[in-house]
């Protein structure tokens, strides 16, 4: 079966524009791969798993079931036209981007964290306070432990 010319440049076209999410979509993970070493491995399956399946999707749904050579080159060239071209400043913008939500979930993480360690620590005696709330009078208070409650009907 032969495809016109109209359908094969289209196809290219296509798999040109899938090169440059891939390059995209690289770029993205290269920045979380950078701030977090330990994940290299896992984020480039997780890049080669979205190569293959936007590539199957490619030959399913814009070749009509095949996938041919020029498709690879299609990618291959669409990925180079994004790293020679816009790659690096929107890398650049990435990694600021990155690195500003890094600083602000990590100071978030770390308020949290503190909050909740002065909050639950062991070394903490039994609280013994009096406090009305709602006609309520907590007794005695124990992390981790029932409150004895004594309620006023008034």
């Amino acid at each position: 079966m032969e495809y016109s010319l109209q359908t094969q440049t289209m196809q290219f076209l296509l798999s040109g524009l899938l090169g440059v999410g891939l390059g995209l979509h690289y770029d993205i993970l290269r920045v979380i791969r950078h701030m977090h070493r330990r994940l290299t491995a896992l984020l480039d399956g997780w890049f080669w798993l979205c190569a293959l399946l936007a590539s199957l999707a490619l030959a399913l749904y814009g070749g009509g079931g095949r996938l041919h050579i020029f498709m690879f080159v299609g990618i291959g060239l669409g990925m180079a036209a994004y790293f020679l071209g816009p790659g690096v400043l929107i890398r650049r913008l990435l990694e600021k981007g990155f690195g500003i939500a890094h600083r602000i979930l990590g100071w978030a993480f770390d308020t949290f964290k503190k909050f909740f360690k002065k909050a639950f620590s062991k070394g903490k005696k039994s609280v013994k306070m009096l406090t009305k709330h709602q006609n309520c009078v907590i007794i005695k208070r124990d992390h981790f432990k029932r409150s004895d409650v004594e309620c006023l009907i008034v």
